[in-house]
């Protein structure tokens, strides 16, 4: 293996350990983390976000895990190269979608919202449509609808691995398991369970890949 691969092979390895933990500690330090009810409208949108730092720290951190769910993709397309390729390929093709969906979301959001913050309060009141805009996804905002491909892809990839049999079975269950949580209509309680699943099942493939052990599993 000469540098370059073996250099790809450490960055996978270490994006697999990369997207779990920020998007632990970007749910974990969300003040409504142990609700179980979702925002059904743009006023208490614009309740909980107002001077809520955390939370928008919180958004930040999940936005970027976008490139290393994009590695991730890659890899497991990569691996599932002969048995069960389907799998690989269009569960991959899933969440390159879903993360570049990710990305506007939490671009659009989140980053845009922390922005609107800095008025003062009578100020971000007069902004009231533009948050109305915003969550019903009015225009071509309605692209970031594609979102639930993400856990959708990786739940499709999962299976794939488990039928090629490339890692081992409790690993892919896991992994599964995991990505079933994350598909969930914007629970902060599940996506943290999910993503706790999650980096107890990348774990060991992570350590194989970063210390250049027997894998299957390859890099982007």
């Amino acid at each position: 293996m000469n540098q370059l691969d073996r250099t790809k092979q450490i960055i996978t390895g270490l994006s697999f350990l990369a997207f779990p933990i920020l998007f632990i500690v970007g749910n974990a330090i969300h003040s409504d983390v142990f609700s179980l009810e979702i925002t059904h409208n743009a006023e208490e949108w614009m309740s909980e976000i107002h001077h809520n730092k955390l939370q928008q720290i919180g958004n930040l951190l999940e936005l970027s895990g976008a490139p290393f769910l994009i590695i991730m993709a890659f890899s497991f397309i990569n691996t599932m190269h002969k048995k069960a390729w389907q799998w690989g390929l269009i569960g991959g093709l899933m969440v390159l979608i879903g993360s570049v969906s990710l990305a506007a979301n939490k671009g659009a959001f989140c980053l845009s919202v922390a922005g609107f913050d800095t008025l003062s309060d009578a100020d971000f009141q007069q902004i009231a449509p533009a948050f109305q805009a915003l969550f019903a996804k009015k225009g071509l905002l309605k692209a970031t609808l594609t979102l639930p491909l993400l856990p959708l892809g990786f739940i499709v990839q999962s299976i794939g691995l488990l039928r090629g049999r490339y890692i081992p079975k409790w690993e892919g269950i896991t992994i599964l398991l995991g990505s079933l949580l994350m598909a969930n209509p914007g629970i902060e309680l599940f996506n943290l369970m999910g993503s706790i699943v999650l980096l107890i099942g990348f774990l060991p493939l992570s350590m194989r890949l970063v210390n250049n052990k027997d894998t299957e599993v390859k890099s982007f």
